[in-house]
């Protein structure tokens, strides 16, 4: 009987654990993912500028040269965009959910409002939204950077703690 004590106590406290290490680890994957869509926002930019592609293809070019949740998210609006009754708005909310990436707020409105309405401007006009777009990125993961360890902490601290508190509840 003391032996499921032990076990039942162990649980608890290290599901509460592991509830706040993943609420961390993800706080840290979204800055990741901030700086390759960062990146690819670049990389769209100087597509944009050389070669000129189609949407489908250029956002086929970009989920080739990512990974991850980014690359699912631009292979996402590939199929979107090369299907003949591709809708564009809501098209990035979609892809979002798809492909899993974890964007804070901000972010996610910043790339919906680029990427809802691409092609509705000039190519200086796009790239001057590709421009904005970018800069609430950077502006959105300097703001991620700074809070994030102490936040991670604080996630993985409270996790524990948590557990602790159940813990003595419990018993």
């Amino acid at each position: 009987m003391q032996y499921l004590r032990f076990l039942g106590a162990a649980f608890v406290v290290l599901s509460s654990a592991w509830v706040g290490f993943a609420s961390a680890r993800r706080l840290r994957r979204a800055g990741r993912e901030l700086d390759e869509l960062r990146a690819a926002l670049e990389q769209m930019e100087s597509e944009l500028r050389c070669a000129a592609p189609t949407y489908a293809a250029l956002c086929q070019r970009l989920a080739e040269s990512a990974s991850g949740a980014v690359s699912g998210f631009f292979s996402a609006l590939a199929t979107d965009a090369a299907a003949p009754d591709f809708e564009p708005v809501g098209a990035t909310r979609r892809a979002v959910e798809r492909s899993g990436l974890c964007l804070p707020p901000a972010s996610f409105l910043a790339l919906e409002q680029l990427l809802d309405g691409f092609g509705r401007f000039d190519l200086a006009g796009q790239l001057r939204q590709l421009g904005l777009a970018r800069e609430a990125l950077t502006h959105q993961a300097g703001r991620l950077r700074e809070q994030t360890e102490a936040k991670c902490r604080s996630y993985e601290i409270l996790g524990l703690c948590a557990g602790a508190a159940v813990l003595i509840l419990v018993v």
